[in-house]
């Protein structure tokens, strides 16, 4: 089945817990992108689509958690029906900690979904996250604006 969230997520839906932190300013976006390259999730090529991801999963905020089911957490909205809370399977780690401030460990586990072998019926890569495949992905307008802002912040 589908690991990632439905269209339902594309409704505003973010739950707020004590461990907030949005990226949702030029700076806080010049700084997450910084982190997803350094993390090695995003290259300057790509990190535009994967800013509108993170914008269209989560409006930029870390602790987000889709409020409908419960079942996607964090900047990138990781299912945990398959990715965490999962044992030694996904990323091996509660899901609570995709919704804290440490963006290391949600960038470590978006890059293991990214590489899965095992994509989704949507398919590989991002396209494995719904928002991506239908607000981002053919959106060249919104993914080129992105990477000029970055450009411009010197990522």
């Amino acid at each position: 089945g589908a690991i990632l969230p439905s269209l339902l997520l594309l409704l505003p839906l973010v739950a707020v817990s004590q461990f907030r932190a949005s990226y949702d300013s030029k700076e806080g976006r010049c700084y997450l992108a910084r982190q997803l390259i350094r993390g090695g999730l995003a290259s300057r090529g790509d990190v535009g689509h994967w800013m509108c991801l993170v914008e269209v999963e989560s409006e930029f905020v870390t602790s987000a958690r889709n409020v409908i089911t419960g079942e996607d957490h964090g900047l990138f909205q990781i299912s945990q029906l398959y990715w965490c809370d999962r044992g030694d399977k996904g990323c091996g780690m509660p899901c609570e900690r995709l919704r804290d401030t440490n963006l290391v460990d949600d960038i470590a586990c978006a890059k293991m979904i990214r590489d899965t072998p095992h994509c989704a019926v949507g398919g590989c890569g991002l396209d494995q996250w719904t928002g991506y495949k239908d607000l981002c992905k053919n959106n060249i307008t919104r993914t080129q604006a992105y990477a000029a802002a970055f450009r411009a912040c010197g990522v």
